[in-house]
């Protein structure tokens, strides 16, 4: 399942075998710990996630499909900022995210 929740106070977006299972969440993206070019190579350099949504049904036979917005702060210039987002589609492969779970059944 994928879902958007804020453990520890970051929201973002994560998958997870099931409500009960014991294996740890697996992180999409989240909000200021995410770097904007490790979901799109064209978001602005140094950039931060900073907003996430999943789209309606947005985890199915094996895709997940989220929005999210980056943003760059100049450290020198705060005032200086550029940002970028766009809706985002990836293949998950199930298998492989809880590989360690399905290998010991």
């Amino acid at each position: 399942m994928a879902f958007q929740a804020q453990p520890e106070g970051l929201d973002g977006i994560y998958l997870r075998e099931d409500f009960n299972s014991p294996a740890p969440l697996k992180t999409v993206a989240e909000v200021a710990t995410t770097p904007g070019q490790l979901l799109d190579p064209d978001a602005p350099a140094d950039s931060r996630v900073s907003s996430v949504a999943i789209e309606r049904d947005g985890f199915r036979n094996g895709r997940i499909a989220i929005a999210a917005s980056m943003l760059y702060i100049d450290p020198i210039d705060p005032e200086e900022t550029e940002s970028w987002a766009g809706l985002y589609t990836a293949e998950v492969p199930v298998d492989g995210i809880f590989a360690d779970r399905f290998e010991q059944q």
